[in-house]
């Protein structure tokens, strides 16, 4: 009975929406390892079912502490250092050896650190009590790290349309799960957050195969200063837009102060309230009215996040309104700079993970950088009158930027006027299930299959041999097996397949 009523509900949503917006693959595996990250993320950094354990900042003697707390601070100090730390090792971090390595540290330092922040008193006597919790807080930072750089890898992998689904989908996922483990609010719950790294790693590791068949076909050291240039273009325009985006964030989080369990529930709950809206809202936004990056930036994103500044020096409730409308903003924003990145990615032969990894690392340093200035000028005790010269500034500084990085009607940089569930993403989503489906129905090999992917982006013999790093003659064989397993004898006929293959999804 139920499993017709979601079916009567999936046929009537279709004759309302647009077909694009349903043609997408969809990986369990990825969906519900995402699922697993976001909403560790949302347990350990948006419920009092971690902070409460905390104990007082003051001991560590650091400004700022009081209200920000130790977990915060100590954890996106050390993600920060790590990601810029992955970012500056470049291809040697795109290896599968480096892969297997991140995704080892990812799993670990997670689980253990998020067991000694949850569990601290149990584990630690009195005397070293902060230092432990601070430490831990630290390998949870670093674990962190490794661990969203991987998945931003992948979706980075699959293109925008895909990471828009899947992020998507993982976050309201997540917002269920959180829901779910903050209502417990028991040990259990906090056992059950500290292993939810491990199981997504266990997940990660059955799609990495994923990453590094795009890896060795695309993320290759770019040649000449032209390309060079490019690539420092992209990666210094994935780093600024981060940067302004985490710091925005960051000082909202400085200056929202809360005091009072209820009051921080009702916060908790209105924060996963405004996830959800945001994710339905930028699936919508894309999707049925097919949105660019920059009308989805300019005219969505940034004036609720301006919204939120107006809103914040007001008295309760309306300061919980601008609290609010700047989650759905951020959350509306951090879903459209996850889906620019693959098109980023694709626009110069720049590492994938160097990208990723530096655009997390503008976002988690910009939250640490912008929470910490918030909260020094709440620090400040200022009355009504300077609350609101801040919040003129601030909306004032979203406006600027904007106005001069995304309002210009002839962008100069082509990736702002893309539009994520475009045609081009379309026809790519199309070529990547006929690859896939090609390559399990004609029995390809896992190494045949690279070569067929190869292939289908139109490389030579003497290409796939390079980016794979095997002989002409191996290359040779291998092109061989593809044709004959396809049943064609020419790359122009195999291309002809995948054509007429797509044209049937």
């Amino acid at each position: 009975m139920l499993r017709e009523t979601a079916r009567e509900a999936f046929r009537a949503l279709s004759k309302h929406v647009p077909s694009y917006m349903l043609n997408f693959e969809v990986r369990p595996g990825i969906v519900f390892g995402f699922t697993c990250y976001w909403s560790w993320v949302w347990v350990v950094f948006w419920s009092s079912l971690f902070y409460a354990e905390a104990p007082p900042a003051s001991l560590f003697g650091v400004e700022g502490l009081d209200s920000l707390g130790a977990l915060w601070f100590f954890s996106l100090l050390f993600m920060s250092a790590t990601l810029l730390v992955i970012s500056c090792l470049g291809e040697k971090a795109s290896t599968p050896a480096a892969r297997t390595l991140f995704m080892a540290l990812a799993a670990s330092l997670t689980a253990v650190g998020t067991a000694m922040v949850a569990f601290p008193s149990q584990l630690f006597a009195p005397s070293v009590l902060p230092q432990a919790y601070a430490f831990g807080a630290s390998l949870l930072g670093v674990g962190s790290a490794f661990e969203m750089t991987l998945w931003a890898e992948l979706l980075a992998c699959l293109g925008s349309r895909q990471s828009v689904v899947y992020f998507v989908g993982s976050t309201v996922a997540s917002v269920v799960a959180f829901v779910l483990l903050v209502a417990l609010g028991t040990g259990f719950s906090r056992f059950v957050t500290a292993c939810l790294p491990v199981v997504g790693m266990v997940l990660f590791s059955r799609q990495r195969g994923l990453v590094e068949g795009v890896a060795r076909a695309s993320d290759r050291p770019a040649d000449g200063d032209a390309e060079n240039r490019s690539a420092r273009a992209v990666l210094v325009d994935a780093l600024a837009l981060s940067l302004f985006f985490g710091v925005s964030y960051g000082v909202m989080k400085g200056l929202f102060v809360f005091e009072g369990g209820d009051v921080i529930a009702f916060r908790d709950q209105l924060n996963a309230l405004s996830m959800v809206i945001a994710s339905l809202a930028i699936f919508v936004t894309m999707g049925m009215f097919r949105m660019d990056f920059r009308r989805l930036t300019y005219q969505v994103a940034l004036p609720l996040m301006a919204s939120g500044f107006v809103l914040f020096p007001a008295f309760a409730p309306l300061n919980l309104v601008g609290f609010f409308l700047h989650q759905i903003g951020y959350q509306y924003f951090y879903t459209v700079i996850w889906a620019l990145w693959p098109v980023m990615a694709s626009r110069c032969r720049v590492s994938r993970m160097r990208l990723v990894s530096l655009g997390i690392f503008g976002v988690q340093f910009g939250q640490l950088a912008g929470s910490l200035a918030g909260a020094f000028i709440i620090g400040l005790g200022l009355d009504s009158q300077g609350l609101g010269l801040v919040s003129s500034v601030s909306v004032f500084v979203v406006l600027v930027v904007a106005l001069f990085a995304f309002g210009n009607p002839v962008p100069s940089d082509g990736w702002i006027t893309l539009r994520p569930f475009g045609q081009h993403e379309e026809r790519r989503s199309k070529f990547r299930q006929s690859l896939e489906s090609l390559s399990t129905v004609r029995g390809l090999s896992p190494r045949e299959t690279e070569v067929f992917e190869l292939l289908a982006r139109g490389r030579n013999k003497q290409a796939i041999a390079r980016q794979l790093c095997i002989s002409e003659n191996t290359a040779k064989t291998h092109i061989k097996n593809v044709y004959r397993k396809l049943g064609v004898h020419s790359q122009q006929a195999m291309m002809d397949m995948i054509e007429l293959d797509a044209k049937g999804k």
